[in-house]
């Protein structure tokens, strides 16, 4: 399916729970810091809405974020996926993902996928991979394989507006280069891109994490591709 049916049936939504709410276009744009104008073309599927704006909305509907996702086992089948769409990486249950959070802090992560419901769970900053509950923080999410990229994204349900965007392409995972672009706010609410590694198993070897890693000139060029990248 293509963006304009996902953001068409994400629309369909953000209406209907609005007019449970009992609340008009003109009050929801003013609860999201939005113009009455923003709100029909959300409505409609007419424009692309970023995590922060989506839990903004979440959030003045009284509803969470994670009920705009699409829900298989809730019989919603306005996105239709399948389980052999998804790259042989990505049927493993349980990946290990590794980022740099800045030039010298290596964020190591567990990214647990059931193949089965497109769920996505994701535990992020491991103390220690021997000790399964060492994480700092875990987002619920779900996970999307359409076109070309695969896309895992996934909303803190403590810290408000923050997220969670990886985004791999076919080829890429195809060809073992299990290295993706990874999406994310700071705490302070400002836009960030980083690279990630994806293993089934976990990587002691720091030099080969370094090398992997690095931002290239092509790197750059794609971040700043995508650096609007919405699920």
């Amino acid at each position: 399916m293509d963006d304009r049916e996902f953001y068409g049936a994400l629309g369909e939504k953000i209406r209907y729970y609005r007019k449970r709410r009992g609340m008009t276009q003109q009050e929801l744009a003013e609860q999201i810091n939005r113009t009455l104008a923003c709100v029909p073309k959300y409505e409609h599927g007419g424009v692309a809405i970023d995590a922060y704006t989506l839990y903004m909305i979440a959030r003045a509907l009284e509803v969470e974020p994670k009920i705009f996702l699409p829900d298989r086992s809730a019989g919603d089948t306005a996105i239709h996926f399948s389980s052999e769409a998804l790259p042989a990486l990505f049927r493993h249950r349980r990946l290990w993902g590794y980022n740099y959070k800045n030039h010298k802090t290596l964020s190591i992560s567990c990214l647990e996928v059931d193949p089965d419901t497109f769920r996505a769970t994701f535990y992020i900053d491991y103390a220690d991979v021997k000790r399964p509950n060492s994480y700092k923080y875990v987002m619920p999410g779900a996970i999307q394989s359409e076109g070309t990229t695969v896309k895992v994204y996934c909303i803190n349900p403590v810290i408000p507006g923050d997220f969670m965007l990886l985004l791999f392409t076919h080829v890429d995972l195809t060809l073992g280069r299990n290295v993706g672009l990874c999406a994310s706010l700071t705490m302070s609410y400002r836009y960030r891109v980083m690279k990630f590694y994806l293993s089934p198993t976990p990587v002691q070897d720091r030099e080969f994490l370094d090398q992997v890693l690095m931002f290239t000139k092509e790197d750059l060029t794609y971040a700043r591709k995508y650096r609007s990248m919405v699920f």
